[in-house]
């Protein structure tokens, strides 16, 4: 299967956006956005072009916080390309802003299903469960990313999760 790799800037919530909408308000109240390039590994079908244009679109909304039109594509993607991880992740996104935290998470799943080591994947599963109450699930999630972003050289990032778990631990 020949593959090239598609860039998207993605728009990875601000913990400032995350806060109002999570349990624990605090954990990232006064965090910069996190804006991060995801590279897409997409297959090298006739849908390609569609699948570019859905999950630019899709990501863009998102960042717009036009969450219903960002699933709607996310959705299409999905469609031409089953097995899109970014697709299930952004969609996850944006069902987690609009409070729908159990079909988040299960979008969350099924990203990381599809690219096991995706370490935002498990970053936002994390948050997700700790909006379902589920501690012991987000710290496992937060460490696996904390993992992940170490792996990754995204210390940042990675030092954000291992903050998160502290928050997480002392509710």
């Amino acid at each position: 299967m020949q593959k090239f790799n598609l860039a998207i800037v993605i728009m990875v919530f601000s913990t400032i956006a995350i806060t109002p909408k999570a349990e624990a308000r605090n954990l990232w109240t006064n965090q910069p956005r996190i804006l991060s390039t995801v590279t897409a590994q997409v297959s090298d079908s006739s849908n390609k072009d569609d699948v570019s244009i859905y999950l630019k679109r899709g990501f863009k909304r998102l960042e717009e916080e036009k969450y219903q039109e960002a699933i709607t594509d996310f959705n299409q993607v999905i469609k031409l390309e089953p097995n899109n991880s970014f697709a299930y992740f952004g969609r996850g996104l944006s069902n987690f802003s609009l409070h729908n935290y159990h079909t988040a998470k299960d979008d969350f799943d099924q990203a990381i299903e599809i690219s096991p080591n995706f370490a935002y994947g498990y970053y936002f599963r994390g948050i997700t469960l700790m909006n379902l109450r589920d501690k012991p699930g987000a710290i496992a999630d937060l460490q696996k990313a904390s993992t992940l972003f170490t792996q990754e050289g995204e210390l940042e990032l990675a030092q954000r999760a291992d903050n998160a778990i502290e928050e997480i631990q002392a509710i």
